[in-house]
């Protein structure tokens, strides 16, 4: 082939790709959505695709003091939801003397109480770790018996059953170690759980 014909058709070959391109322009001109991904068969080519997730954010908890009946529902379905098991919801100890006001417990339950939660460092028992969250009332007869009683989830949620849980001697053991000191006219502590007739009393020496 001579040289001019080689020439001719590499300047045709050019001249054909740049009109091309022109159009190409023209058209992304005329409809911007031309040179746009299509975001359905984007999706379907990222499908086998892991998706990297942000960090979760935890939701929050009540922090409103109850006051209500109602008040006291709505604060219980809050933490549920954020996902603090029900028989330890009131983390915050939001509702925790509206409680103790419906159950007006003893004077002498009352200075155990406080005794008991102070040892935890701790302004109500949900703010205490498993199982003392169970931990529902103190009652006493006189200043020597004290009642521990344990809420009806204590039961339902099977804590008699679970093999971490040291018992309920154990749990009453470590009650009157932790209230000794300080009430020394305690001679015994019994652990009942709510609607249950499982109860242990062990002797404080």
């Amino acid at each position: 082939m001579k040289r001019g014909t080689k020439r001719i058709i590499g300047n045709v070959s050019v001249g054909v790709v740049l009109i091309g391109i022109f159009g190409l322009l023209t058209v992304s001109h005329l409809d911007p959505g031309f040179l746009k991904n299509n975001q359905e068969l984007t999706a379907q080519a990222n499908a086998g695709t892991p998706i990297v997730q942000g960090p979760v954010v935890p939701k929050a908890l009540p922090t409103q003091e109850v006051t209500t009946a109602a008040e006291l529902r709505s604060s219980q379905l809050m933490a549920v939801e954020a996902g603090r098991p029900e028989a330890a919801w009131d983390k915050n100890c939001v509702a925790w003397d509206f409680a103790q006001a419906e159950m007006n417990p003893s004077l002498q339950s009352k200075q155990a109480m406080k005794t008991w939660l102070d040892s935890h460092e701790a302004s109500c028992p949900d703010a205490i770790a498993w199982p003392d969250y169970y931990v529902q009332d103190f009652s006493a007869s006189d200043a020597g018996e004290l009642t521990v009683l344990l809420e009806q989830g204590a039961a339902t949620e099977k804590l008699l059953g679970n093999t971490v849980y040291p018992g309920l001697e154990k749990h009453a053991q470590d009650i009157a170690e932790r209230l000794a000191t300080q009430l020394p006219e305690l001679r015994e502590v019994t652990m009942k759980i709510e609607s249950s007739p499982k109860e242990l009393t062990v002797a404080i020496d």
